[in-house]
């Protein structure tokens, strides 16, 4: 609208003013201005068509032939969106994209969403297995490469701890026994690797499928199939939904397609009122929809026989090309008014106004059709020749159906207003009311930038006289500190993801020091909440691999766990078992780096490095930072640096207590580990840590986990 408005301003003052200014023409120009011009030709070809009853029948005849073509041809366009039938299948990227989908699951996602109504929801074996149904459904879809869910883990748990056999490989039967299998599997993974397939209180899945089409046809038709299996088999304890990558362009491509039929709607409603007023003429105003319904009817008639789809772009080439029909008729019209108001015969008023408006109108839409078909040239980029070709296709219809069809008719129909010396004139409103006047828009563009030099947090004093083996010495005997001989805690595990949603763990925990004074004997039994109290983890440090033993009360078994490696997550938080055991300090390479205070709290600072690769890739950390309390010698923060040199880590101890005077051992009472990368938090708070207490040999036992003591 502002476009329009803006050009028809300049059009109405500055292109006549431009024009006042340039010299008379001169008499080659003049000459030249009288010269039969194929144009003029074929303008006065045209005239032919329509001046007697008998040539406009054979109009009505061709048009009539035509519109039928054109109606089957409109018939077989197809609602279908898809971002790769933008590019043409010759492309380097489609190939490419083909090479990727034939030899990968898909490169488009299609996600079903499940919606609990409360938290552990999908815990809920019935809608486990729903959602088993539904994933089977969509991985025999031959358009679909693979499948996901959080069920697919537990059947490969369920698997493993029945003895590996395919038989074993179904879903739990109780959601006790789901939440212990996904405990169980904490203890060795991520606290963020199942993120990706259910939230973090249990509330809410998907079902992930891998799609190697993005056409809106499939997503419609997956659609319309899927939801029977989805009424069917869940239960009203959550709510299903579609969603995915693929399922966003085809919401919008319904969305733009209707919105374009309702604009094409509005189009002719607005032409019919403005032409209706214009000249005092329901009648006229209804014919001159004629050549917008024409050149609507060729433009889909083409996209039908080229096999175009309808779609975002092409339905809003359809739409802003229809309106110059009527542009054209209006001219025509006007013109021919005109021309009989002079006195003039009818014949001569249309040899006339042929030879000028209808010129004009050929000439308009020859140019402005050459000027998009330089567009088909874009060889490979669809909607360059769709558009090149639905522009130029509808210019040309719009122009020969308006000195065709829309002229006949409107010499056969013969309005009033138009054939009438005495009709009244035409409503007209002044050049002001019709054109507003530009305004002009200031826009100021305010850009900011602030650079920040970040210093060190705390003055720093360097330490240049120890070496490497009293950093050595200062962290053996910082793990030390925290080794007592045997200790009985309860505490709490709390796990926060980044969006502050909380898991809540309360747990019991019997340590024993071995001979060596190095490695512990750990049961870790887990109190609430209720669906895994009873689990029990017993872990027998080695200077090799440790041994681990889980009990699961649900299947009321123990088995036995693959060593975890140092860098695995322990039972599920962001701490890894190398930061739970504490790391051997012969494995790395000590030096004190700095002395500082944390949080008023004189330091010592010492980085350590991996002796070699191996140690690193055991770890997973290539620097640590270690702050030491230097009274005691108690870790009260580190950083952990990744494998590419980057900070992942940040440990924090507090409420630090000396829980065994003899041994001079202590124990932060709140730790937190926070991972940089992901966001999210573990902090472990013990409740009461006793060293005074007897354990006996037979509580590290595997069959003791069953006992519960």
């Amino acid at each position: 609208g502002l476009g329009i408005i803006s050009i028809a301003a300049v059009e109405l003052t500055f292109t006549p003013a431009l024009r006042a200014m340039l010299p008379a023409p001169k008499r080659r120009e003049m000459k030249a201005e009288k010269a039969v011009t194929f144009w003029d030709r074929l303008a006065a070809a045209l005239a032919a068509q329509v001046s007697t009853p008998a040539a406009r029948r054979r109009v009505f005849i061709v048009s009539a032939v035509a519109a039928g073509i054109l109606a089957m041809g409109a018939s077989r366009v197809h609602i279908d969106n898809s971002l790769r039938s933008f590019f043409g299948a010759s492309l380097a990227e489609r190939q490419d994209d083909r090479t990727l989908n034939n030899a990968l699951a898909g490169t488009n996602t299609f996600y079903v969403l499940v919606e609990g109504k409360a938290d552990d929801a999908i815990k809920d074996p019935a809608v486990l297995r729903a959602m088993e149904k539904t994933q089977a459904y969509l991985a025999a879809q031959p358009e679909i490469g693979h499948t996901l869910s959080v069920v697919d883990m537990l059947k490969q748990i369920n698997r493993g701890m029945n003895g590996g056999g395919a038989a074993a490989g179904t879903l739990p039967d109780s959601a006790d026994l789901v939440s212990q299998y996904l405990l169980l599997y904490s203890m060795s993974g991520e606290p963020g690797d199942f993120d990706g397939l259910v939230d973090y209180p249990y509330r809410n899945a998907i079902i992930q499928a891998f799609v190697k089409t993005d056409s809106s046809v499939f997503v419609a038709d997956i659609n319309r199939r899927i939801l029977p299996i989805i009424q069917a088999n869940f239960p009203d304890t959550v709510n299903v939904r579609l969603g995915g990558s693929i399922t966003t362009p085809t919401a919008m491509n319904e969305v733009m397609v209707s919105g374009k039929i309702k604009n094409v709607i509005q189009i002719f409603t607005v032409v019919f009122i403005v032409a209706a007023v214009m000249f005092r003429s329901a009648r006229l105003g209804a014919l001159i929809l004629i050549p917008l319904a024409a050149t609507l009817l060729t433009v889909f008639g083409v996209m039908g026989f080229a096999g175009i789809p309808l779609q975002i772009a092409t339905s809003t080439m359809a739409a802003l090309a229809i309106g110059i029909g009527a542009d054209y008729a209006i001219y025509l019209t006007w013109r021919l008014r005109e021309e009989l108001k002079g006195g003039t015969d009818e014949a001569t008023a249309i040899s006339a106004t042929y030879a000028s408006a209808g010129k004009a109108v050929l000439f308009v839409a020859t140019a402005v059709a050459g000027g998009y078909a330089v567009l088909m040239a874009s060889l490979g980029f669809n909607v360059h020749l769709w558009l090149g070709l639905l522009t130029s296709v509808s210019m040309v219809a719009a122009a020969l159906s308006t000195l065709t069809l829309y002229a006949a008719l409107l010499l056969t129909f013969r309005p009033s207003v138009i054939f009438r010396n005495d009709a009244p004139k035409p409503v007209t409103a002044p050049v002001g009311a019709r054109v507003a006047g530009p305004a002009a828009l200031g826009f100021v563009l305010i850009m900011t930038g602030a650079f920040m030099m970040n210093a060190s947090p705390v003055a720093a004093q360097s330490v240049s006289t120890a070496n490497a083996a009293d950093a050595a010495g200062l962290m053996s005997e910082s793990l030390k500190a925290t080794k007592p001989q045997q200790s009985l805690a309860v505490g709490r595990f709390v796990l926060i993801n980044p969006a502050g949603q909380q898991r809540i763990r309360e747990t019991t925990s019997t340590t024993d020091l071995k001979a060596d004074g190095i490695n512990n004997r750990r049961v870790t039994r887990f109190n609430s909440p209720a669906d895994i109290a009873g689990t029990a983890v017993l872990t027998v440090e080695n200077t090799g691999e440790d041994d681990i033993w889980v009990y699961l009360p649900a299947l009321k078994k123990v088995r036995r766990l693959t060593a975890s490696s140092r860098r695995d997550a322990f039972v599920g938080t962001d701490f890894s078992y190398g930061d739970v055991l504490g790391h051997p300090v012969e494995e790395w390479t000590h030096r004190v780096a700095r002395k500082e205070s944390v949080d008023g709290t004189p330091c010592i600072v010492i980085e350590s490095v991996p002796r070699d690769a191996g140690v690193a890739a055991a770890t997973g950390y290539s620097r640590r930072i270690t702050w030491l309390r230097t009274a005691d010698l108690v870790q009260v923060k580190t950083e952990f640096f990744g494998l590419q040199q980057n900070l992942i880590k940040v440990y924090s101890a507090a409420d630090i207590r000396l829980v065994d005077p003899a041994r001079r051992c202590f124990q932060p009472m709140r730790q937190v580990m926070k991972n940089v990368v992901t966001g999210h938090t573990t902090v472990i708070e013990y409740s009461s840590f006793k060293t005074d207490v007897s354990v006996g040999d037979d509580q590290f036992q595997p069959r003791a986990l069953e006992r519960g003591r």
